[in-house]
């Protein structure tokens, strides 16, 4: 096992300004203090606490209280959470937690004698707080802090642990301006480096990759992909067991560890002044197995971030593919634009339909790039978008299906044949119509050969045919064509000329568009009429629909027996779902009568009873029965009296008092119906 550097895990227990004898100390600004925090927005190193129980709990409905978490940050990197909610002040004993990849947005800042306390709300948008929400922070800085320390030293501190994103974002636009300088003051002979970034990273490095070592997370570690921009991913929990290259690279002027995680490489910054790993004296996991893992997954980066993509490792199908995408590989920004718009980018927070919105605008960024080098898959999904949005785009949607279309893409010629036989961003041309359709059909799509096919049979149906009537009218009542209504109006006229030939599925298709109210008044009558007329030719749908008029009393009077009749027609010719429901409607006629029989038996009952009771016999027996009734009550009543006063004054212990019943009026009650006749 290899040493981890002295300066990975060289630690300074007070802010780095501190370490030095030298600095003199002075006085915090609080104004400065909290105008410099108010507003921002900053993501947590450290897990923040939201709600927390005590160890003693106070139990509220037999559970106990929850209260709101103060999250204490202590200079060595410490993290405790407390309960302070009036008198009651407490360490946490359980608590919740925020997820990792919150974002927070500052609203309250205040200076008290051992700390600074921070009051954030989980941000929605970066800059609307959620006020729902909120994580209390209190920044440990030690007694007197106010004079021992400097306004530049507390924000410093502060930045360690709630770092705001507008610094992150200038910190690296810079340290990209000073790469930019620097790759070009190092280029060859041409003037230029035409290295990549991981590349210019990897030389600056003191020389060949060492033996991986095995470390374990003291504290919440941000961890980040690398690739011409810097991208954050995740925050892993402190006491994660991991394998790093014990060398640190330099990537756009600052400095980041390597972390071989599995199937996957990532990065986290390395700070100055606090240790954030411990080497793992277990040794595990085995880093030279990992890195040699790695290694085999990293030479094939597009199979593998697609292979990952499918299981749903988004992570590391995002950071295998996110390089090739940058650097113009087509199936890589398509696996992004899939991403994005499913809401599946790792470090990204997708949680209302604005979050959604914008995540589908980048993964539209990353669907044009495709389109643009030529990928015809990512030039028919586009000419999609423009005909899916609000309002749509056939102009710009014909642009791109052409362009797919002219690669042989056969779902973009379908839909070249569809605008024009609809005259979508087009004049209405059926010959142009027919030759995209035609194309699109020669290579087996599917739509294309379903319209074509019924080009054939509405000529046909023209001609009289029964079928080819009955089939144009399936086509009607379907939709004409994928996002196309049913035309009811145009299936039953193509309906009736078929029925009015004799044609079964005909009639029993008008007998369920006059059952079901489509494109006509609903008419139970008119639909009976039109199943019959099929159902006495045998046809076994009709005899089902005629089955289920009768089970239900639609239109006629309800009646099982004839409803069993039709369902059993149907099943004596094979027909699954009347063998279904001839079953279901037999069980559930057998239920009802031992129902009936079961009212009838406790009738019968209870007309024998109160026969009893009017014999000598039967009311002394009542009258028994009433005094043991009164005896039961008046001992629960006193179980319930000594509950209810063992507990204290609230809700709960006036519903126990309040459920004491008065015996003497439930006895009297009952021998009144001892006595009645």
């Amino acid at each position: 096992m290899h040493n981890l550097p002295a300066a990975l895990y060289r630690v300074c227990l007070i802010p780095a300004f501190l370490c030095a004898s030298s600095v003199a100390l002075g006085q915090v600004d609080t104004g400065q203090l909290v105008a410099a925090l108010s507003g921002k927005t900053v993501v947590s190193t450290v897990t923040l606490g939201y709600q927390a129980t005590t160890r003693n709990p106070v139990m509220v409905n037999g559970r106990p209280a929850r209260f709101q978490a103060k999250t204490e940050v202590f200079p060595d990197g410490r993290v405790s959470y407390r309960v302070e909610s009036g008198i009651l002040h407490a360490d946490a004993d359980k608590y919740w937690s925020f997820k990792p990849d919150a974002l927070f947005q500052i609203t309250k800042v205040e200076a008290k004698s051992d700390c600074l306390e921070v009051e954030m709300g989980v941000s929605i948008n970066s800059t609307i707080p959620d006020p729902m929400l909120k994580a209390d922070v209190k920044l440990m800085l030690g007694k007197d802090w106010q004079h021992t320390m400097t306004t530049e030293a507390v924000l410093k501190f502060a930045g360690t642990y709630l770092p705001d994103t507008e610094t992150l974002a200038k910190t690296a636009a810079a340290a990209e301006a000073r790469r930019a300088e620097a790759t070009v003051a190092a280029s060859g002979n041409n003037g230029m480096d035409q290295r990549t970034g991981d590349a210019v990273a990897a030389s600056t490095t003191s020389g060949a990759s060492a033996k991986p070592i095995s470390v374990i997370s003291i504290g919440n570690i941000p961890i980040y992909s690398l690739t011409p921009s810097i991208q954050w991913i995740e925050m892993l929990p402190a006491n994660s067991h991991m394998c790093i290259e014990s060398e640190p690279i330099t990537f756009k002027g600052g400095k980041f560890l390597q972390l071989l995680l599995e199937g996957q490489k990532a990065y986290t910054p390395l700070p100055v002044n606090r240790q954030i790993f411990t080497p793992n004296p277990a040794g595990d996991p085995d880093c030279n197995k990992l890195a040699a893992s790695l290694a085999s997954t990293m030479a094939r980066p597009l199979e593998n971030g697609i292979a990952a993509e499918k299981r749903g490792d988004w992570k590391e199908a995002f950071l295998l593919l996110k390089p090739l995408a940058e650097q113009g590989n087509t199936e890589a920004q398509l696996g992004l634009w899939r991403m994005y718009t499913m809401g599946k980018v790792p470090g990204r927070m997708f949680r209302n339909m604005q979050d959604e919105l914008e995540g589908e605008k980048e993964g539209n960024e990353w669907l044009r790039k495709a389109a643009d080098q030529g990928n015809a898959f990512a030039q028919y999904q586009l000419g999609m978008g423009y005909t899916l949005r609000s309002p749509q785009d056939w102009s710009e949607a014909m642009k791109w299906f052409r362009k797919a279309a002219d690669q042989g893409y056969a779902d973009a010629q379908f839909q070249l044949g569809s605008m024009y036989g609809n005259g979508k961003g087009v004049p209405e041309d059926s010959a142009e119509s027919m030759k995209w359709y035609r194309k699109a059909a020669d290579q087996g799509n599917g739509e294309a050969i379903r319209v074509i096919a019924e080009v054939g049979v509405r000529k046909e149906a023209d001609q009289g045919n029964a079928k080819a009537q009955y089939q144009l009218g399936t086509v009607y009542i379907n939709g004409n064509g994928p996002g196309t209504p049913p035309d009811y109006a145009e299936a039953m006229k193509w309906f009736r000329k078929a029925a009015d030939q004799g044609n079964t599925d005909a009639q029993n298709y008008i007998g369920s568009m006059y059952e079901d109210g489509k494109g006509v008044p609903q008419d139970y009558a008119e639909a009976m009429k039109w199943f019959r007329k099929a159902a006495v030719q045998g046809n076994t749908d009709a005899q089902n629909h005629i089955g289920s008029l009768y089970e239900n009393g639609n239109g006629v009077p309800q009646d099982y027996a004839e409803a069993l009749k039709w369902y059993r027609k149907a099943a004596d010719q094979g027909n699954s779902n009347g063998q279904i429901y001839f079953a279901r409607l037999q069980e559930k006629r057998d239920a009802e009568l031992r129902q009936k029989e079961a009212a009838r038996e406790e009738a019968l009952r209870q007309k024998k009873e109160m026969a009893y009771r009017r014999t000598p016999a039967g009311k002394k027996q009542c009258q028994a029965d009433c005094n043991s009734a009164k005896s039961r009550c008046e001992s629960d009543n006193i179980t319930k009296e000594a509950i209810g006063h063992s507990m204290e004054s609230g809700m709960a212990a006036g519903l126990v008092l309040g459920s004491i019943k008065n015996c003497n009026n439930e006895e009297s009650s009952c021998h009144e119906t001892c006595t009645s006749n």
